[in-house]
């Protein structure tokens, strides 16, 4: 269930803008989403199956890329070495679902503002409809506390689409051509209350 930020995006600077059209193909007038999937539940789903979901570790970085190529078109797969970059800041929350010793998915997020953000989430083929996307986004909630979950996903990956708007996310708006040229980017966006710790 990829999420797609772009690879070569400047971890330093703020959201991109979003280009507000509510009338734009894929993006419902008035769209809301009921969360149908809770934390407790996909967290008992993933345990079930012997899925731990933890933070990364640098050894298992090999396994994440290899991930990342078998989930995303070449073009938009995380190579090593911006996986380890993005594992090293201090602002990113890098969380993995492991089976043993195998890596099945990954999620990688930050804040931006009073937001936080999921800059990317992967789950290996042979490893989906095991609950792994939805366990990872909720961990990425979890160590993201405080404001508003946002991300992009591109118009065409309906499965991705529709996990997101199974964990309660809305879509917001377009951004045209943000893949490439005709390939359009939905923000999305999930309201939480904004409490930040220690406040």
């Amino acid at each position: 269930m990829p999420s797609d930020e772009r690879p070569d995006h400047d971890w330093t600077e703020e959201l991109p803008p979003i280009t507000w059209s509510p009338t734009a193909p894929g993006i419902p007038v008035g769209a809301v989403s009921q969360q149908s999937i809770t934390p407790d539940e996909a967290r008992a789903r993933v345990a079930a199956n012997g899925i731990v979901i933890r933070r990364v570790r640098l050894r298992e970085m090999l396994q994440v890329a290899r991930i990342q190529r078998r989930a995303f078109p070449p073009r938009l797969a995380y190579p090593v070495a911006t996986l380890l970059t993005l594992s090293l800041l201090p602002v990113v929350q890098f969380a993995v679902a492991v089976q043993g010793r195998q890596v099945l998915g990954c999620a990688i997020g930050d804040r931006s503002g009073l937001d936080a953000r999921v800059i990317n989430i992967a789950v290996d083929p042979a490893a989906r409809r095991l609950g792994v996307g939805a366990a990872l986004l909720f961990e990425l909630e979890t160590t993201l506390s405080g404001g508003d979950m946002v991300l992009m996903v591109q118009r065409e990956n309906g499965g991705a689409h529709a996990l997101y708007r199974r964990v309660g996310y809305i879509d917001v708006g377009l951004a045209p051509d943000y893949y490439g040229r005709g390939r359009h980017g939905i923000w999305m966006r999930k309201h939480r209350p904004t409490r930040f710790p220690g406040r």
